[in-house]
């Protein structure tokens, strides 16, 4: 349940953090409340499991499992194999990763 307590300004650097600690075909199981919004003075952020999804799966993870059991949401996610991927999704992950500062022509 931790994924709700990190700011939305942090979730793509969680999201790559969350990645890299994987092994290629490593699987990673995520579970949060969907849609909850309190203000107790701790932060919580409302997510939604589509958006999570799709910016794993924009990072390099696929997405085995979207489950719905009663308040929770359960994901199960993936590593993909860089070498595996192409196109667009290749340069994608290769940017991503890349620690350089210097800008890309």
């Amino acid at each position: 349940a931790v994924l709700m307590h990190i700011p939305r300004s942090y979730l793509v650097s969680s999201v790559i953090s969350l990645l890299k600690a994987l092994k290629p075909s490593g699987r990673l199981i995520i579970s949060f409340r969907s849609g909850r919004d309190e203000n107790d003075g701790r932060l919580f952020e409302a997510y939604q499991p589509g958006q999570i999804a799709q910016l794993f799966e924009s990072l390099g993870g696929k997405v085995l499992l979207i489950e719905k059991d009663g308040i929770w949401e359960n994901l199960i996610i993936e590593k993909q194999d860089i070498n595996k991927r192409e196109g667009i999704k290749l340069i994608q992950d290769i940017i991503t990763r890349d620690k350089k500062v210097a800008t890309y022509k």
